[in-house]
């Protein structure tokens, strides 16, 4: 059985009752309860996510018919840029925890077959870590004595999702006000070639942060150590109960 220790800024979710319901009859019930909050969880992360997409959309519009023929047009997009920047990291954030979430449904539609005694610690983090390693099986491959996460296989499989459309829908509204700033700020002779760097950049840079962060939620699944599960875990909040 996988069981990690529990890090000092770890949420726990532990209602008043938890207790009695873990003892009484209705230990489905309250499952029941806990499913239904982590899912819709998962529905107001993708809330969120489409609200801040849309916000740094208006911006943007609002940004170009604005301030394009500005002497400081310049400055006044790197700004809005940088808001860019921010908010796509919020939405990485996000993605994280919806990611997160949909494996504490899976891992409460499990305990749904357990006895209330069997809800101890160290079987809810055994379910969640099965339930990770589950989900990472196709990204890991044995060489030698290691176990290796294939990263490249991660990021061709996910790169089409809607999850990472939804990024990239950002990121591209980002590296383009960017790319304006930047040509508007560089002397004439390198106004074009900064822009387009500076517009790849800041996209290659957002999306090798997504990807990063995504995997990294399966890092135990080849890294098996305390640090790495606690890092996960603590974002699994709705699993933070037990007898």
């Amino acid at each position: 059985m996988r069981q990690a220790r529990i890090t000092k800024t770890e949420k726990e979710f532990c209602p008043a009752d938890v207790q009695e319901h873990l003892r009484s009859e209705n230990i489905r019930d309250y499952l029941s309860l806990l499913y239904d909050k982590a899912y819709s969880e998962l529905g107001l992360q993708q809330s969120k996510r489409d609200q801040l997409i849309t916000l740094y959309a208006g911006i943007f519009s609002f940004m170009v018919s604005l301030v394009a023929s500005k002497e400081n047009a310049g400055i006044l997009f790197a700004a809005t840029g940088l808001i860019g920047i921010i908010l796509s990291l919020i939405v990485i954030r996000y993605r994280v925890y919806k990611e997160v979430y949909w494996l504490c449904c899976q891992c409460i539609t499990v305990f749904f077959g357990f006895e209330p005694k069997q809800l101890t610690k160290e079987n809810i983090q055994s379910v969640f870590y099965k339930a990770l390693c589950k989900r990472a099986k196709g990204y890991l491959v044995h060489r030698d004595d290691r176990v290796i996460f294939r990263k490249f296989k991660y990021i061709k499989n996910n790169l089409f999702s809607a999850e990472t459309l939804y990024f990239l829908l950002i990121a591209l509204l980002t590296s383009v006000i960017m790319a304006i700033s930047a040509y508007a700020l560089f002397p004439a002779a390198w106004r074009l070639p900064a822009a387009i760097a500076v517009g790849l950049i800041i996209l290659l840079l957002l999306l090798r942060k997504y990807f990063v962060e995504c995997m990294k939620i399966y890092l135990v699944a080849h890294q098996n150590t305390d640090t790495n599960f606690n890092k996960v875990f603590q974002k699994a909040w709705f699993l933070h109960f037990w007898v």
